[in-house]
């Protein structure tokens, strides 16, 4: 009776599904902005333009302007209130217009339909996914209120590392920060420059176009997932014996 106890306790993982997978790498590394997500950004100009009744021209410009500040880590809140003031609204106002303003930031947010199922999916398989993207202090406090950050563990934000994407500053910090080897990276970005800075640093890039190609991407290189919400890639035809 003990024999066959043993026995059953050796079958039972690898009938159950308990072996653990054979995976390529330990790190998937994702982009944001045309990975997870993409951003209405007409969205926010029409507001701009319209809440303070200027020309389209100058609200790109302003938000230009702020962009740049972020990254240099000026005061880019009192500059938009000093702005937004100088433009008919009181302090109250000013303030309530940046709430507002902030509002129109997350709802121009839309997830690229599955990648966030795609994301769980790989992490289930016992892959670190990660998020390395470049934003600034402003737009990550947006997107971390939406939730979309919750799906990766560790974050990667330019604005904390001092230093953007395509600079190889920036990806030597990430893979200390990971303690892996650049091999056992994978990197999704839909941008070619930080694929190919990837790249150069010894990881594995994908050139994201879709969430169908790069679940055909993935099982190309032996990870093979299922997300319903994912329409399955097509197979590469065979060429007929003549």
């Amino acid at each position: 009776m003990k024999s066959i106890l043993y026995c059953l306790l050796l079958i039972l993982p690898f009938s159950s599904g308990w072996a653990k997978e054979d995976l390529p790498y330990k790190a998937v590394i994702f982009d944001f902005g045309g990975v997870i997500a993409t951003y209405d950004r007409a969205l926010e100009i029409d507001f701009v333009m319209n809440s303070l009744n200027i020309k389209r021209k100058d609200a790109i410009g302003l938000l230009k302007k702020v962009q740049e500040m972020e990254l240099q880590e000026e005061n880019a809140y009192e500059y938009l209130l000093q702005f937004v003031h100088s433009h008919g609204l009181n302090s109250y106002q000013s303030r309530f217009w940046l709430r507002q303003w902030n509002h129109i930031v997350s709802i121009a947010l839309k997830e690229i339909p599955g990648m966030l199922d795609l994301v769980t999916a790989l992490n289930k398989k016992g892959l670190i996914t990660a998020m390395f993207s470049n934003v600034t202090s402003h737009q990550a406090k947006v997107i971390a209120k939406t939730g979309y950050y919750d799906y990766f563990d560790p974050l990667f934000l330019s604005h904390e590392l001092k230093v953007e994407k395509p600079d190889l500053k920036a990806y030597k910090l990430v893979l200390k920060q990971l303690a892996l080897p650049a091999q056992e990276c994978l990197f999704i970005d839909d941008r070619p420059e930080n694929i190919e800075a990837a790249i150069q640093m010894g990881m594995d890039g994908i050139l994201f176009e879709s969430p169908t190609q790069l679940v055909g991407e993935l099982y190309k290189r032996g990870i093979k997932v299922h997300v319903r919400s994912i329409p399955k890639p097509v197979p590469e035809a065979v060429p007929h014996a003549s």
